[in-house]
C-alpha cells in the first residue's frame, strides 16, 4: 500500500512541475516577456529585457559581464567599448547602426538606445559578435545563448566540391561558361612543434580626403549657403554619417559639409583634440553647438557653422587651446 501512494505522489508531483512549466512558459508568451538563458541558465535582469523592431534589446552591463566582457563606457561619445578575454575589442555607440569589431565596420539592424537611464543593447549581435550562438523560441518568447561552433584555428576555409555526374562527361555547372578547371591544391609543409605563423588579413582600403580636398568640396558650397543666410533650429537636414540620423540648425548644417566631403563614409566618435582634422565636427560649448573645421595651422581653427546668431558663418577663428578647453567631443569620417 505505501509503496503505491509513492508512485502516486511522485505521478501528482511530477504532473504539477509539467504543469508550472507550462504555466510559466505560457505566461511568458501572453505577456510578451523575454527569457535569456545562457549556457541553460536564465540571467537575471534588474530591468526586463525589451523587444524593439522585432530585435530583443537587452541591459549592457548584465549581457556583457555574463559574457565574461570587460567594459568601458565613454560618456562624452556616447560609446561601450566591450574586450573579452581572448582581446576581441567591440564597439557601439548610442543611436548608431555602425559598430566596431576589431576595427573592422559592421552596420545593425537597430542600434543600441538609451532608455530611462539604462544603455540596451542587441542581444543577437553581442552575443554572436563575441563567439556564442544564438536561437529564438517562439512559443515561450526565450533566447537561448549557447557555446558557438568551434572554429578552426588553422583559419582554413573549407573546400566545395561540385557534384559531379562522371556518367556524364558533358555535364557543367551552370554557373560557369567554361568547362572546370581544377588546380591542384598545395598544402602547406608545417611543423606542429613550433606555432604557427599568420599574416593578417589585408583589409580592402578607402579613398581618404585630403585637407584641401575637404577645403574645396566645403568652400564650394558658399554660393548656395552665403555668409549671413538665416539658418536657425528650423533647418533639418537628414545625415549619411550613421551616428545621428540627422540634425537641427547647427548639427544639420555641419552635417552638410560632412557628407559633401565625405559621402557615405561612416563616423565615429572620439575625444582626441590633438587629431583633429579638415572637415571634421566638433561639438562644443557644453554639447550646445556644433561647428566643422574649415582649415588649421598651427595656433588656431577656422571653423564653419550654422545657427551661429541664427545665420550661416563662415572664417571665426579660434585658438587650439579655447577649442580643447570648450570641446566636447570630436565626430569625424576619416577611417583609422
Amino acid at each position: 500500500m505505501f509503496k503505491k501512494w509513492t508512485i502516486k505522489l511522485s505521478f501528482v508531483l511530477m504532473m504539477c512541475i509539467g504543469f508550472a512549466s507550462v504555466t510559466s512558459a505560457s505566461a511568458n508568451a501572453a505577456n510578451n516577456e523575454v527569457t535569456v538563458k545562457l549556457d541553460g541558465n536564465n540571467l537575471q535582469f534588474d530591468v526586463s529585457p525589451k523587444m524593439m523592431n522585432n530585435h530583443v534589446m537587452v541591459p549592457m552591463r548584465v549581457i556583457f559581464e555574463a559574457l565574461e566582457a570587460t567594459l568601458k563606457w565613454e560618456e562624452k561619445t556616447q560609446t561601450v567599448t566591450a574586450v573579452t578575454k581572448n582581446g576581441d575589442v567591440l564597439q557601439l555607440s548610442i543611436g548608431s547602426k555602425n559598430t566596431w569589431k576589431n576595427e573592422g565596420l559592421v552596420t545593425i539592424d537597430t542600434p543600441p538606445e538609451l532608455i530611462n537611464g539604462r544603455t540596451f543593447v542587441p542581444l543577437r549581435y553581442v552575443s554572436e559578435s563575441l563567439g556564442k550562438t544564438v536561437k529564438w523560441e517562439e512559443a515561450t518568447q526565450t533566447v537561448l545563448i549557447t557555446p558557438g561552433e568551434a572554429s578552426n584555428t588553422l583559419g582554413f576555409k573549407p573546400i566545395v566540391l561540385p557534384d559531379l555526374k562522371v556518367n556524364k562527361p558533358d555535364n557543367k555547372i551552370s554557373d560557369f561558361s567554361n568547362t572546370l578547371d581544377f588546380k591542384p591544391i598545395t598544402i602547406p609543409d608545417f611543423n606542429f612543434n613550433n606555432k604557427l605563423e599568420t599574416k593578417p588579413e589585408t583589409k580592402p582600403t578607402i579613398p581618404v580626403t585630403t585637407a584641401d580636398e575637404a577645403y574645396g568640396k566645403m568652400i564650394a558650397l558658399k554660393g548656395q549657403y552665403p555668409e549671413g543666410m538665416t539658418w536657425t533650429n528650423d533647418n533639418y537636414y537628414g545625415w549619411q554619417g550613421g551616428v545621428y540620423s540627422g540634425g537641427y540648425g547647427c548639427v544639420g548644417f555641419a552635417f552638410i559639409l560632412s557628407d559633401t566631403v565625405f559621402g557615405n563614409l561612416p563616423a565615429r566618435k572620439h575625444t582626441d583634440f590633438d587629431n583633429i582634422q579638415v572637415g571634421d565636427i566638433v561639438r562644443v560649448n557644453n554639447d550646445s553647438h556644433s561647428v566643422v573645421i574649415l582649415s588649421m595651422n598651427e595656433t588656431t581653427v577656422t571653423l564653419a557653422e550654422g545657427n551661429y546668431n541664427s545665420s550661416i558663418h563662415w572664417g571665426r577663428t579660434l585658438t587650439w587651446d579655447k577649442l580643447k578647453a570648450t570641446g566636447d567631443y570630436v565626430m569625424t569620417r576619416y577611417p583609422k
